[in-house]
């Protein structure tokens, strides 16, 4: 299964995830992670739709996050490495993946009509081309809030960007599936 690199370093995450706004009233907890900032392993499916267009046919891949179906324009192709995660643990899929092609197709289908400055027909979505699995790397810490109830924040280790809502509440829930397989072990502390 490829994977994008870890482009954004442990203390690099650490400094972003213990920064902001939405710090405030929120503080590093001694967590399933151990308090530290740990690696996982995201799983998204690539779709790669022939684009239907009179103007000039193409085409575009989309990435369903498995974990929340999450969904983003894919643009990343010439980032993705063949080599296995040497840390961190791979949190599995929850998303059927025919489930996850008609959210593709679906979204993809919407951010195209939201398009502005565009006249004539616009393009659609066609024929699957291509589909695979590949993870995209999280930083993830753990947090204590306000009201004492452990929470989580994400920092993508590819981009650097913060995890969205969408992407942290599927994140819990594959820790919810995993320690349901796994009893014993806790969030967080597997292997690759």
């Amino acid at each position: 299964m490829r994977r994008l690199p870890v482009c954004r370093t442990r203390d690099d995450a650490g400094k972003s995830l213990n920064h902001g706004a939405w710090w405030r009233g929120i503080r590093p907890a001694s967590g399933p992670g151990g308090g530290q900032v740990a690696l996982v392993w995201v799983p998204h499916f690539l779709f790669t739709f022939h684009m239907e267009s009179p103007q000039a046919p193409g085409e575009t891949t989309v990435s369903v996050d498995a974990c929340s179906a999450a969904f983003a324009i894919f643009q990343m192709e010439e980032d993705l490495l063949d080599t296995p995660p040497a840390e961190g643990e791979v949190l599995p899929g929850l998303v059927p993946r025919d489930e996850a092609l008609k959210t593709g197709r679906h979204r993809l289908v919407q951010a195209i009509m939201r398009r502005r400055g565009s006249h004539g027909p616009k393009p659609v979505p066609g024929e699957l081309l291509r589909e695979e699995t590949i993870l995209f790397p999280f930083w993830l810490a753990y947090v204590t809030r306000k009201d004492g109830r452990l929470d989580i924040r994400l920092h993508n280790a590819a981009t650097g960007e913060p995890g969205g809502n969408q992407t942290r509440t599927g994140v819990l829930h594959a820790f919810v599936a995993l320690s349901r397989d796994q009893e014993g072990d806790p969030p967080g502390k597997g292997r690759a």
